[in-house]
């Protein structure tokens, strides 16, 4: 969640630009990737680590209420971060999709 309103600094300068040990701060575009593209891979592992699907409602419940109170504590704005987060999601879902997850695997009917 945090990542998706990283994305959407005031500026890129300073401490909003990645820092990698012994190369110093990238430039805006990397450090834009970089975010983006952790944002995809975090919520691809926490997909991949669902094991039922209430369990993936609890996930998408969570998801929504860490946004609301992230917004309505720091009074963000929603409208670059939401597109993001579901972009982010899209992407992650579409991957785990592909893999032996949650997404994937046939449900029982209560055979």
């Amino acid at each position: 969640m945090h990542l998706c309103f990283d994305l959407f600094p005031v500026s890129w300068t300073g401490f909003a630009l990645i820092a990698i040990p012994f190369y110093g701060r990238t430039t805006a575009l990397l450090s834009w990737l970089w975010i983006a593209g952790n944002s995809i891979v975090c919520l691809y592992l926490l997909l991949r680590w669902v094991g039922a699907l209430g369990d993936l409602g609890v996930v998408f419940a969570s998801v929504i209420v860490s946004f609301v109170l992230t917004v309505i504590s720091h009074h963000e704005a929603v409208l670059l971060p939401l597109p993001a987060l579901v972009t982010a999601a899209t992407l992650a879902s579409a991957l785990a999709s592909r893999s032996n997850s949650v997404l994937r695997r046939p449900h029982n009917s209560g055979a």
